[in-house]
């Protein structure tokens, strides 16, 4: 009996007791990135890493109350225009009061421009970019999401403009430097990457991944990774 008592016991520490569930949705109403398909197989990636569930899909009907009880993140990567009906707001908006993560990548910023409480969710709405440049991106070495980084990053990307400044509500940890490349209009202070707790769930944007390349690369995908933990813990 002890021997059979001691197998059930490592039988429960060897299978989690809830799989964590991602859902990545990368529908498009507007422009279409071309590093969709990277984007998820990085997202791939991490999740056999993590032994995640995850689940793509670009059918807008798929967002909906009961679908979300059974996910733990929605990932919005490279969505552009007006992708859900009023039934897929409300879904995402009771998701996110019940705790839920969301993952807003590039552009999930050109997404849901009439919807106000979206906005919020994401952090701000894009208005514009600059021609694909080099820039030099500054970044919070001190954040659990940024502190595998060194302070600086010189790359190569679409460096967005958003419609106003971010809120003071807001976390930003990543900036793009001003002076290292042109056509910024966002002031002295131009933050690309941000976080916050937000009406009882979590959400974590980045406005880096216009490239291929940025999701093969490994400083990237690890800063991805560690806001996955932080968007489920």
């Amino acid at each position: 009996m002890k021997r059979i008592s001691t197998v059930i016991l490592m039988i429960i520490l060897i299978i989690p007791l809830h799989s964590q569930n991602l859902l990545v949705m990368s529908k498009t109403n507007g422009f279409r990135h071309v590093s969709i398909a990277s984007g998820q197989d990085m997202l791939q990636s991490i999740a056999n890493q993590r032994t995640y569930t995850i689940h793509f899909t670009e059918d807008s009907s798929s967002i909906n109350t009961k679908n979300l009880q059974e996910i733990d993140v929605i990932i919005f990567l490279n969505t552009s225009g007006d992708i859900l009906d009023d039934s897929g707001q409300e879904a995402l908006q009771t998701f996110l009061h019940n705790g839920g993560g969301f993952l807003g990548i590039h552009c999930a910023s050109c997404t849901e421009y009439d919807w106000p409480w979206y906005e919020k969710l994401v952090g701000r709405h894009f208005q514009d970019h600059p021609p694909l440049q080099q820039g030099t991106v500054l970044i919070d070495t001190n954040s659990p999401m940024t502190n595998h980084l060194d302070s600086t990053w010189l790359k190569t990307d679409e460096w967005y403009n958003f419609k106003t400044p971010l809120p003071q509500n807001l976390n930003p940890i990543m900036w793009v430097d001003k002076n290292a490349y042109q056509g910024g209009t966002m002031g002295e202070t131009h933050p690309i990457t941000w976080y916050h707790e937000f009406e009882g769930g979590r959400s974590f944007y980045t406005a880096l991944g216009h490239t291929d390349d940025t999701y093969s690369d490994s400083r990237f995908i690890k800063m991805i990774d560690k806001a996955l933990l932080w968007l489920i813990n």
